[in-house]
Protein backbone atom coordinates (compact mmCIF):
# COMPACT_ATOMS: atom_id res chain seq x y z
CA UNK A 1 0.00 0.00 0.00
CA UNK A 2 1.43 3.36 -0.93
CA UNK A 3 2.14 6.15 1.53
CA UNK A 4 -0.75 8.38 0.46
CA UNK A 5 -3.29 5.60 0.89
CA UNK A 6 -1.94 4.75 4.38
CA UNK A 7 -2.08 8.43 5.32
CA UNK A 8 -5.66 8.75 4.03
CA UNK A 9 -6.76 5.65 5.91
CA UNK A 10 -5.09 6.89 9.10
CA UNK A 11 -6.91 10.20 8.67
CA UNK A 12 -10.24 8.40 8.25
CA UNK A 13 -9.60 6.20 11.30
CA UNK A 14 -8.69 9.25 13.41
CA UNK A 15 -11.89 10.97 12.27
CA UNK A 16 -13.81 7.77 13.08
CA UNK A 17 -12.54 7.77 16.68
CA UNK A 18 -13.21 11.50 17.00
CA UNK A 19 -16.82 11.11 15.86
CA UNK A 20 -17.69 8.00 17.90
CA UNK A 21 -16.25 9.67 21.00
CA UNK A 22 -19.01 12.28 20.66
CA UNK A 23 -21.94 10.34 19.24
CA UNK A 24 -23.04 6.73 18.87
CA UNK A 25 -21.97 4.53 15.99
CA UNK A 26 -25.59 4.41 14.83
CA UNK A 27 -25.57 8.20 14.43
CA UNK A 28 -22.29 8.12 12.52
CA UNK A 29 -22.64 8.84 8.81
CA UNK A 30 -20.10 8.63 6.03
CA UNK A 31 -20.82 12.31 5.31
CA UNK A 32 -19.95 13.25 8.90
CA UNK A 33 -16.77 11.16 8.75
CA UNK A 34 -15.75 12.80 5.50
CA UNK A 35 -16.39 16.24 6.94
CA UNK A 36 -14.24 15.57 10.00
CA UNK A 37 -11.51 13.85 7.95
CA UNK A 38 -11.68 16.66 5.38
CA UNK A 39 -12.03 14.25 2.46
CA UNK A 40 -14.72 13.67 -0.13
CA UNK A 41 -17.07 10.70 -0.09
CA UNK A 42 -15.37 9.18 -3.13
CA UNK A 43 -12.10 8.99 -1.22
CA UNK A 44 -13.84 7.25 1.66
CA UNK A 45 -15.42 4.70 -0.67
CA UNK A 46 -12.06 4.01 -2.34
CA UNK A 47 -10.89 2.75 1.04
CA UNK A 48 -13.98 1.27 2.72
CA UNK A 49 -17.31 -0.17 1.63
CA UNK A 50 -19.27 1.63 4.36
CA UNK A 51 -19.05 2.54 8.03
CA UNK A 52 -19.45 -1.12 9.04
CA UNK A 53 -16.48 -2.11 6.88
CA UNK A 54 -14.47 0.70 8.48
CA UNK A 55 -15.39 -0.55 11.97
CA UNK A 56 -14.44 -4.12 11.05
CA UNK A 57 -11.11 -3.02 9.57
CA UNK A 58 -10.30 -0.92 12.64
CA UNK A 59 -11.08 -3.90 14.88
CA UNK A 60 -8.93 -6.23 12.77
CA UNK A 61 -6.06 -3.75 12.98
CA UNK A 62 -6.44 -3.52 16.75
CA UNK A 63 -6.34 -7.33 17.08
CA UNK A 64 -3.28 -7.41 14.79
CA UNK A 65 -1.57 -4.84 17.05
CA UNK A 66 -2.47 -6.92 20.10
CA UNK A 67 -1.01 -10.03 18.45
CA UNK A 68 2.25 -8.20 17.71
CA UNK A 69 2.39 -6.81 21.24
CA UNK A 70 2.01 -10.28 22.75
CA UNK A 71 4.58 -11.77 20.35
CA UNK A 72 7.12 -9.09 21.31
CA UNK A 73 6.70 -9.84 25.02
CA UNK A 74 6.03 -13.56 24.79
CA UNK A 75 8.98 -14.65 26.90
CA UNK A 76 7.95 -12.38 29.78
CA UNK A 77 4.34 -13.46 30.34
CA UNK A 78 1.40 -15.38 28.96
CA UNK A 79 -1.14 -14.00 26.48
CA UNK A 80 -3.71 -13.36 29.20
CA UNK A 81 -1.45 -11.03 31.16
CA UNK A 82 -0.15 -9.27 28.07
CA UNK A 83 -3.65 -8.92 26.62
CA UNK A 84 -4.83 -7.27 29.83
CA UNK A 85 -1.83 -4.93 29.81
CA UNK A 86 -2.35 -4.01 26.14
CA UNK A 87 -6.05 -3.36 26.57
CA UNK A 88 -5.46 -1.05 29.51
CA UNK A 89 -2.87 1.00 27.64
CA UNK A 90 -5.45 1.62 24.90
CA UNK A 91 -8.52 1.69 27.14
CA UNK A 92 -10.13 4.81 25.66
CA UNK A 93 -9.89 3.66 22.06
CA UNK A 94 -10.91 0.07 22.73
CA UNK A 95 -13.88 1.08 24.87
CA UNK A 96 -15.10 3.20 21.94
CA UNK A 97 -14.77 0.17 19.65
CA UNK A 98 -16.65 -2.05 22.10
CA UNK A 99 -19.50 0.44 22.32
CA UNK A 100 -19.63 0.87 18.53
CA UNK A 101 -19.46 -2.86 17.84
CA UNK A 102 -23.05 -3.93 18.46
CA UNK A 103 -22.50 -7.14 16.47
CA UNK A 104 -19.77 -8.40 18.83
CA UNK A 105 -17.08 -8.63 16.15
CA UNK A 106 -14.40 -7.29 18.50
CA UNK A 107 -15.11 -9.76 21.28
CA UNK A 108 -15.25 -12.62 18.75
CA UNK A 109 -11.88 -11.62 17.30
CA UNK A 110 -10.41 -11.25 20.78
CA UNK A 111 -11.79 -14.62 21.85
CA UNK A 112 -10.33 -16.26 18.73
CA UNK A 113 -6.94 -14.68 19.43
CA UNK A 114 -6.91 -15.86 23.03
CA UNK A 115 -7.91 -19.38 22.02
CA UNK A 116 -4.75 -19.59 19.91
CA UNK A 117 -2.82 -19.71 23.20
CA UNK A 118 -1.54 -23.26 23.59
CA UNK A 119 -3.24 -24.12 26.87
CA UNK A 120 -2.30 -27.35 28.57
CA UNK A 121 -5.92 -27.90 29.57
CA UNK A 122 -8.95 -29.30 27.84
CA UNK A 123 -10.67 -27.31 25.12
CA UNK A 124 -13.65 -26.73 27.42
CA UNK A 125 -11.41 -25.22 30.12
CA UNK A 126 -9.66 -23.04 27.51
CA UNK A 127 -13.02 -21.76 26.25
CA UNK A 128 -14.14 -21.09 29.83
CA UNK A 129 -10.94 -19.16 30.63
CA UNK A 130 -11.10 -17.18 27.41
CA UNK A 131 -14.73 -16.18 27.79
CA UNK A 132 -14.06 -15.17 31.38
CA UNK A 133 -11.17 -12.96 30.33
CA UNK A 134 -13.21 -11.37 27.53
CA UNK A 135 -16.00 -10.69 30.03
CA UNK A 136 -13.61 -9.13 32.54
CA UNK A 137 -11.97 -7.01 29.82
CA UNK A 138 -15.31 -5.86 28.44
CA UNK A 139 -16.47 -4.88 31.93
CA UNK A 140 -13.16 -3.18 32.68
CA UNK A 141 -13.20 -1.19 29.45
CA UNK A 142 -16.84 -0.13 29.45
CA UNK A 143 -17.34 0.90 33.08
CA UNK A 144 -15.86 3.58 35.26
CA UNK A 145 -14.91 1.20 38.04
CA UNK A 146 -11.32 1.53 39.23
CA UNK A 147 -9.28 -0.73 36.97
CA UNK A 148 -6.60 -1.39 39.60
CA UNK A 149 -9.06 -3.28 41.82
CA UNK A 150 -10.41 -5.37 38.94
CA UNK A 151 -6.90 -6.19 37.74
CA UNK A 152 -5.84 -7.09 41.26
CA UNK A 153 -8.89 -9.32 41.75
CA UNK A 154 -8.42 -10.96 38.36
CA UNK A 155 -4.71 -11.58 38.97
CA UNK A 156 -5.50 -13.07 42.38
CA UNK A 157 -8.15 -15.30 40.78
CA UNK A 158 -5.64 -16.54 38.19
CA UNK A 159 -3.06 -17.30 40.90
CA UNK A 160 -5.60 -19.09 43.11
CA UNK A 161 -6.83 -21.25 40.24
CA UNK A 162 -3.48 -21.91 38.59
CA UNK A 163 -3.82 -25.68 39.02
CA UNK A 164 -7.23 -25.68 37.35
CA UNK A 165 -6.29 -23.24 34.63
CA UNK A 166 -2.70 -24.25 33.86
CA UNK A 167 -1.97 -21.16 31.81
CA UNK A 168 1.60 -22.10 31.04
CA UNK A 169 2.39 -23.10 27.49
CA UNK A 170 2.85 -26.78 26.74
Amino acid sequence: MDRRKRKTQANIVNAFYEVIAKESFEQLTVSKLCEVADINRGTFYLNYLDKYDLLEQVIKEEIRSLTEFCAEHEENADHLTKTLEYMLTKKDMISLLLKADTQGFFTTQLRDFLLTENYSVSEVNAIFITNGLVGVLTHLLTTNEPSEKIISDFTRFLRQHQNFIELTKS
